[in-house]
Parts: structure tokens; sequence; C-alpha cells
């Protein structure tokens, strides 16, 4: 929210929008909306309930005489609202809330929107709690060790190209120009050459609940909250363990098993299970 507002009050070009994958968390407490209201009002701000957008008067400039640009708060409940509901648009910004609720193609898809006449270049940020099972998991496990973000990995930026649908991530720019020359480079058959397109960027920072000492202050049971949960919520919410995941009950598990190295002596039982 900070980042976004900064520039929806300083570039009377800035569009952002941030989405939930529904729109009740968007305006129900301590939702994206409901937090954003409160944040921004003292810059100078025109609040749209029903529309769910806040347009900024920017800096030297009053309600008639908008200075500043505008951020939009909606949902992306079907898988098609992102095609059929931003077709053709374009945005400065893009933010997802919680991004395993989303599809990869949504993503994907928003991304897409990301050019604008704003100053800068568009950007897209995205929050996320752990997930082993979700499509984002293979986005975060190169800053992972054990399941836990490592420390001298995070905010390092990577860049990637989407090869049959799935991210493939580099080093540099150059070693996926030199691995995949035809998603890299296309011929502009108007100008008579051919052209770079360099992968986009990605990165990754983790944070716990320690890293955010003002809300350990202002909500001092809310971490006493997290000790409550069960032992996968607890590793997920507050450790940040991205391996941690259910075991099914009703699941055979190899953990349970022995191999024997030899065959024993005597007569031997069979038992089975699916």
């Amino acid at each position: 929210l900070n980042k976004a507002g900064y520039y929806a009050h300083t570039d009377e070009n800035f569009e952002g929008v941030m989405f939930r994958r529904t729109t009740k968390p968007l305006s129900a407490a301590g939702g994206l909306f409901s937090e954003a209201k409160k944040l921004f009002r003292p810059l100078g701000v025109d609040i749209r309930e029903q529309a769910m957008e806040i347009h900024f008067h920017g800096v030297g400039g009053t309600s008639k005489h908008k200075k500043g640009g505008n951020l939009k708060f909606t949902h992306l409940e079907h898988e098609k609202d992102a095609e059929g509901n931003h077709q053709g648009l374009q945005y400065s910004f893009v933010g997802f809330d919680e991004l395993t609720h989303f599809s990869l193609g949504q993503f994907l898809y928003l991304i897409g929107r990301m050019r604008s006449s704003a100053e800068g270049n568009s950007f897209c940020l995205a929050t996320t709690n752990p997930d082993r099972n979700s499509w984002v998991y293979n986005w975060v496990s190169w800053y992972l060790k054990d399941g836990i973000f490592d420390e001298t990995k995070l905010g390092k930026i990577r860049y990637f190209l989407i090869v049959n649908d799935e991210p493939v991530f580099a080093d540099t720019a150059e070693d996926l120009a030199e691995l995949y020359p035809d998603l890299c480079y296309q011929w502009n058959d108007v100008e008579k050459e051919e052209v770079y397109i360099p992968p986009l960027t990605f990165c990754f920072i983790g944070g716990t609940i320690w890293d955010n000492p003002a809300l350990i202050k202002a909500n001092p049971k809310y971490l006493a909250a997290l000790k409550a949960q069960t032992e996968v919520n607890r590793r997920r919410l507050l450790d940040g363990d991205w391996e941690a995941q259910p075991e099914g009950s009703s699941y055979i598990q190899s953990g349970w098993f022995h191999k024997l190295d030899t065959r024993p002596l005597g007569g031997v039982e069979f038992r089975a299970w699916d």
C-alpha cells in the first residue's frame, strides 16, 4: 500500500489496481480497501465507496484540481475475470493480496496489463503466506533452505521467461537469451530489424511477524494467537515454513516401513495396503 500510495500521490498519470480473490475481504476489517482509506486520508483523497476507488489530490492539488493518480480495489473471483474485466486496460501498478489464492493464469495475464503513461516503469507487488501445494512455490523455492527463506538470497533479482506455461529462471538475462533465443528475440517486420526483448525480473523478500515489531506492540495477543494454531499452521504463519503441510490421515506413509537387508528365515507373512 505504501509504495503504491507514494506514486499515486506524486504522479497524476499513475493508475493502480489491487486484487483480492473475492470482494468481501477488501472492505472487511483489516482488508485492503479499509486499511488504505485510513492510511491515505491525511494526504488528501476522494474516496468512492461503491466503486472502491481512491483518487489522490496530489502534491499541491485539490479535490477540484487533482494532481495525483488513483488506486482501484477489486476482485478476480472467477478465472475468466482476469481477461474478461481487464482486457485492453493498462496499469502502472498491479497488486495481489495473498497471491496463492489466485491462479498462475490470472497472475500472468495481469502482468501483461502493466503499461501506462506514468513517469516510472509499471510494476507488480504481491503478498503471500507459505503454501507448499501452490504454484507460487515454484517461484520462491530458490530463495528457501529447508522450507525457510535463506537470508543470503532474499531480495536478489532473478530473470524469468514463461516456457510451456511454466516459469524458467536464471541469474542473468543473457543466460535466458542464450537458452531461449526465440523468446528473447523477434523480427520487427515494420522496421526490418531483429528486436531484443529482455526477460522480466522477479525477487522474493521473506519475512515473519518478528520483522514487524510495530504490529507486535499494537497487537500483543496476536503472537499468542499464532502460537495457538495447529502445528502446520504455526509453522506456516509464524515461522514462514513453505514445506509445512498436513499429512493425509488416510494415506500410507513410507516412514512406517523399514526395508530389510536380508530375507528373514522361516515363514514369511505378507500384507498389502491400498
